[in-house]
This record gives structure tokens, C-alpha cells and sequence, in this order.
């Protein structure tokens, strides 16, 4: 579903002037996050930007809007804010909402920077691996067995 609104989108949006200022402005946003986190965050910005371009439809999908969750960042401690997804009411799990979204920056940076599933990530990272191999490194992030490739996409088109 997530997948259908971001191509949704820039189908509509994508030609116009008005997609190249939101896309501007959805960047220096999650741009100005990235720098009020850590000037030490070893992660690419491009990357950190492409995630949460392609996990929140360019910040119009509802958990963005209602929860400023820029990733899509589940929760399985249901007793913390977290919403449900609209199509799985009874999912044992909510997506996390944050007070804003540079909270939620902040919290993929360090799901990123410790997730036993991101080891291979900070193990290419440290070797130097250009931006694209590390992309591949994320299968984990999503469901979509073709997750990488549309995120190398969107990532080749931020700027």
C-alpha cells in the first residue's frame, strides 16, 4: 500500500513545479533534522533522505501527518503511542509516533547504528562500500522483496 501512494504520487505530482518545492522542502527538512542529531552520524544523508522519501510518500503518509514517523518505525510495546494500521486493526504491533520528526530521525539513526540486523550495513560502511552497496544491505528494512531497488531509485533521483 505504501509503495502504490509513493508512485501514486509522483505520478501526479511528479512533473509539476509544485512536487519540485514539496521535494525540496520534504529534503532541507529531513536535512535540517540529520544536522540537529550528531555531527558524528555515519550514515549518508542521501540515504537517511531516500528512506524517509520513500517510508512516508514525501511526509503525506498518515503515520507521518498524525504520527511524525518518517520511517515507518514499528513498535511491538503497545503501551507506547503507536498507531495501527488502518488495513490490520489487530496487529500485534503499532507504528511508533514521535512528539516531531527529527524524534523520529533520531530513532532510525539509532536503529541503524545498533540493530543486529544492520551489522553487514556498519561492516561495509567502515570499509568505505559506496552509497549503493549499502542500500543493498537493507533487505531487512522492508516486506518488498523489491525494496532495494526502488530505494537505489529514489536515492539516484533526490538531487
Amino acid at each position: 500500500m505504501r509503495l502504490l501512494l509513493v508512485i501514486l504520487f509522483a505520478i501526479l505530482y511528479g512533473t509539476t513545479s509544485y512536487a519540485s518545492d514539496r521535494k525540496k522542502e520534504f529534503i532541507d527538512m529531513v536535512q535540517g533534522c540529520i544536522n540537529e542529531i550528531d555531527h558524528t552520524v555515519q550514515i549518508p544523508n542521501k540515504l537517511i533522505i531516500g528512506i524517509a522519501a520513500l517510508e512516508s510518500g514525501w511526509g503525506t503518509s498518515r503515520f507521518t501527518i498524525e504520527g511524525n514517523n518518517l520511517f515507518g518505525i514499528r513498535t511491538f510495546d503497545l503501551k507506547k503511542p503507536n498507531m495501527k494500521p488502518l488495513d490490520n486493526a489487530k496487529a500485534d504491533f503499532g507504528v511508533k509516533m514521535y512528539d516531531n520528526k527529527c524524534d523520529s530521525v533520531r530513532d532510525f539513526v539509532n536503529i541503524i547504528e545498533n540493530n543486529y540486523n544492520y551489522s553487514e550495513f556498519r561492516k561495509l560502511r567502515d570499509e568505505g562500500m559506496n552509497l549503493y552497496v549499502l542500500i543493498n544491505t537493507l533487505t531487512e528494512y522492508s516486506e518488498n522483496p523489491n525494496y532495494t531497488t526502488i530505494l537505489a531509485k529514489v536515492v539516484r533521483n533526490l538531487w
